[in-house]
């Protein structure tokens, strides 16, 4: 049985790339700008770790989203506007 995951979660793990391809460029800007490593550029690092957050966020309630609407269906509410 194949299984997918929701459009929440996939796009987590999308935005993961993101923090992935923006960390890189903070790390040679906080290198020849600063002299010194990403963790030690507070700015920088703080909006590396900014965007890791968010992706972490993302991944959780899309992993979670699935669980809560099956709770709701098997107590009788709905999680939707639609139902």
């Amino acid at each position: 049985k194949e299984v997918k995951t929701n459009a929440m979660t996939n796009f987590g793990f999308q935005f993961l790339l993101l923090f992935v391809f923006a960390s890189i460029p903070a790390s040679l800007i906080a290198m020849s700008s600063y002299g010194s490593s990403l963790s030690d550029s507070d700015w920088l690092h703080g909006s590396a770790e900014g965007l890791l957050t968010v992706t972490n966020l993302l991944i959780v309630l899309g992993l979670r989203l699935p669980t809560l609407e099956e709770r709701s269906k098997r107590s009788g509410r709905t999680l939707s506007k639609d139902g």
